[in-house]
């Protein structure tokens, strides 16, 4: 239910991490009346702090695949001057499309572990 929803902290959906768990524990009413009871421990984030973070996430997905589409750009006219050479163009192909995958994988993955780091339940 909604209400149930409303009274969901992180620390519930920690202490039950399946979604069986979790439906359990929402659906029993004593639990529901302790969750109910509990002071609200966060924070609620202003309009403006809302706004700006999306557009601030805007800003960095259009640098970011910009930034990976003129690499991309880049890497193809690297494969395309090998065109008349049919070994070279092939492991020209190989090292671009492994350089794309984990050069944006390991990206996303090395800005995670800086911006977040090893948090924990």
């Amino acid at each position: 239910s909604r209400k149930a929803w409303s009274t969901t902290s992180m620390r519930d959906i920690y202490l039950h991490p399946t979604v069986a768990k979790l439906a359990d524990y929402l659906r029993a009413p004593q639990m529901a009346a302790v969750a109910a009871s509990e002071p609200m421990l966060t924070h609620r984030a202003s309009n403006l702090a809302i706004w700006a973070t999306g557009f601030g996430q805007l800003i960095f997905y259009a640098a970011y695949w910009y930034a990976a589409l003129w690499l991309i750009n880049d890497g193809l006219d690297w494969v395309y001057d090998a065109l008349d050479d049919a070994p070279v163009l092939y492991m020209r192909c190989v090292v671009l499309s492994a350089g794309v995958f984990f050069g944006l994988s390991g990206f996303a993955i090395a800005a995670k572990w800086l911006l977040v780091g090893r948090w924990k339940a």
